[in-house]
């Protein structure tokens, strides 16, 4: 009896041994894993900080938009204006 007992207790040991084993496998794993992904967000966060300093801005875009609006509105009036003229010949 004695010796089944031991058996079991040690069958039952080894698999928790085995167990223990396959989740420092899997805790290793997704250690690697998030260290991957640490490093693609790194290189993201990067990547967009370089493509923001290159935007501009909406305050720097003003100055822009005026000059082309305007620019714009002269060309149309003097488009209207010619068709207009011809049309009174």
């Amino acid at each position: 009896m004695n010796d089944e007992l031991r058996r079991q207790d040690d069958s039952e040991i080894r698999e928790m041994r085995n167990r223990f084993d396959r989740h420092l496998e899997i805790y290793a794993q997704n250690g690697k894993e998030l260290s991957a992904l640490k490093s693609e967000v790194s290189a993201l966060r990067d990547d967009l900080k370089g493509i923001l300093r290159n935007v501009i801005s909406k305050t720097e875009f003003e100055p822009i938009k005026k000059l082309a609006y305007g620019l714009v509105s002269v060309i149309l009036l003097s488009v209207a204006g010619a068709i207009i003229a011809l049309v009174l010949k």
